[in-house]
């Protein structure tokens, strides 16, 4: 999951903030149900992004991104919101060379409320390739602590994408700068700051190849040692990648290094990795047999012991882990079995695969940016973008799973400008809220010409429903004026279920068509027009309550 995951910042009034669940002045309203999140849009006046999330031991949240800069364009900044949804401060970055643009694509924070917020910064031109990392300090109010650049060897691309902090207040921040090899590659660089923003060391790692690695993601495990993972290339040619994973003592000594490959020509992408209580680590992406463009990635996730030994290959996942408090992890992404669906697994401390849920969508939604995190319950929040691929709309789309697997609920939010949301990013809090924000289309245009703000969702802990939603939806023509629907019961004590309609993909106006009795989990639409796409849904009832909606499905009624 992404966690959270210079020079002068100041604190500055927004100049507009809309926060629906919150009156003005920050008293709280009524309480929301876990499936009616508070909605927080923040308008910084121009283009405004999240890329980044964390939460702090008080339930603070703060995204990192960037936001419309007083002199143009956006910059580097950092958004906190107080736990009942109120912005507090805002950190905007201008250095003192005249560093134009930026954003915070990493943010953390310790238990004392500091904040450490890790990404890029232009210097005048923005995208002349000669763009530096930067890291900054924030106390809990806002104010800048320290804050520091770095410009590599090459003078050229820096990019900082991963921070961490440990108990001492030192940062470790990690990411990619550009070496001065032949080709002038990207290395993974990795730094470690003092609380006072001192540099204690820096590392450099290239792979066999002379093109580009990349870092992926980064945690300090429980023991204090840094854990990095990445990619490597290991061929001159560049065209095929290694997952590499190292780990670095507090003094920056390389501890242990292992590089996993599938097959001698394929191409490897991590994209996420988590550690447990126990110091064991998970790291999940895909591997492809070539790096050509019609290669087809498939999901691999691999544990390591705590001294970077191989334990367990897992052909799951893909995009995103997280582990949990009993031992084992939960994965997010692509699964062979089913091929080619999206699904959220559980696995225990053993590796052993619990339970495995798939995610079914419309079927006009492509997913992608998949973050899942479980709370201390052992409830499981996924969040993603889902992608209209007819009408190319992006909405944010929030799933949360019980500990046994079952779907309780999900969220679509498309934003009042009905343009694109695409998260950026989830986390979840001491108190269960899952937190998630992105950035959305606002419908109007700044003077600027910029129209996206940032918004973030707060879904608040809550007990699972009396009656759960039916999951797996699915509609099948079978024949010109009938369409077969089946489904999954997961309420287990409803009184039966109701079937809504409504014609064509992606229709809005569904309608009651018939109702079923307890446990029938079919059914089949007769009356229809012949060769004529219908969409449906399911809900379970009882004498008390309905149960949120299943997923939408969609069939085709036959030609004859």
């Amino acid at each position: 999951m992404r966690r959270t995951p210079k020079l002068p910042v100041s604190r500055l009034l927004l100049a507009a903030v809309m926060v629906l669940g919150v009156v003005p002045g920050g008293t709280a309203v009524a309480a929301l149900d876990a499936e009616t999140p508070q909605v927080v849009r923040f308008h910084g006046g121009g283009y405004d992004r999240a890329d980044s999330i964390a939460v702090d031991p008080a339930g603070n949240v703060y995204v990192g991104g960037s936001v419309d800069s007083a002199g143009g364009g956006s910059t580097f900044a950092v958004v906190k919101l107080s736990p009942q949804g109120t912005v507090l401060w805002t950190g905007r970055y201008s250095g003192s060379r005249g560093g134009v643009g930026g954003s915070a694509l990493a943010v953390t924070a310790d238990g004392a409320g500091n904040v450490y917020a890790a990404g890029w910064t232009g210097d005048g031109v923005i995208f002349n390739n000669n763009i530096d990392y930067l890291v900054v300090k924030l106390g809990p109010d806002g104010v800048e602590r320290w804050a520091q650049r770095y410009d590599g060897p090459a003078r050229g691309f820096d990019q900082a994408t991963e921070v961490a902090v440990d108990g001492t207040g030192s940062a470790y921040v990690s990411g990619f700068s550009y070496g001065q090899n032949q080709n002038q590659a990207f290395d993974w660089t990795t730094h470690k700051y003092s609380s006072t923003g001192a540099l204690l060391w820096e590392r450099r790692h290239s792979g066999p190849g002379t093109n580009d690695d990349r870092v992926a993601d980064l945690m300090l495990a429980p023991d204090g040692n840094l854990v990095v993972t990445g990619f490597t290339k290991n061929s001159g040619d560049g065209l095929t990648n290694d997952l590499e994973t190292l780990s670095y003592d507090p003094a920056g000594n390389l501890v242990w290094q292992t590089r996993w490959t599938d097959t001698a020509g394929s191409h490897e992408s991590p994209a996420d990795l988590d550690l447990d209580a126990a110091g064991r680590i998970t790291v999940t992406g895909t591997t492809a047999e070539n790096a050509g463009p019609y290669a087809v990635p498939t999901p691999i996730t691999l544990r390591y012991d705590r001294s970077g030994n191989l334990l367990q290959t897992i052909r799951a996942g893909g995009a995103s882990v997280d582990a949990d408090t009993s031992g084992g992890f939960v994965l997010a992404g692509f699964f062979l079995e089913p091929p080619g669906v999206s699904s959220v697994a559980r696995y225990d401390a053993t590796g052993a695969r619990v339970w495995s849920t798939p995610l079914t969508v419309n079927a006009e939604d492509a997913l992608s940016g998949l973050s899942v995190g479980a709370d201390s319950t052992g409830a499981v929040t996924l969040a993603g973008t889902a992608r209209n691929v007819f009408v190319h709309n992006d909405d944010y789309l929030t799933v949360r799973y019980a500990p046994d697997g079952r779907e309780l609920w999900r969220h679509r939010f498309n934003g009042p400008a009905g343009g694109d949301d695409r998260v950026a990013g989830l986390a979840v809090d001491g108190a269960d809220t899952a937190v998630v924000t992105g950035t959305s289309w606002n419908g109007y245009l700044s003077s600027k010409g910029t129209a996206d703000d940032i918004v973030t969702l707060r879904f608040p802990a809550a007990a699972a429903p009396a009656l759960v939603a039916p999951s797996n939806l699915a509609a099948t023509g079978v024949s010109a004026g009938q369409i077969r629907l089946t489904w999954q019961d997961n309420a287990g004590t409803e009184d039966g279920f109701r079937i809504e309609r409504c014609q064509g993909i992606g229709c809005t106006g569904f309608v009651q068509v018939a109702t079923v009795g307890h446990d029938v989990t079919a059914y089949t639409d007769g009356g229809l027009a012949r060769n004529t796409q219908y969409s449906y849904r399911v809900r379970a009832f009882d004498a008390d309550e309905v149960s949120p909606y299943s997923n939408t499905a969609t069939g085709k009624t036959r030609r004859r």
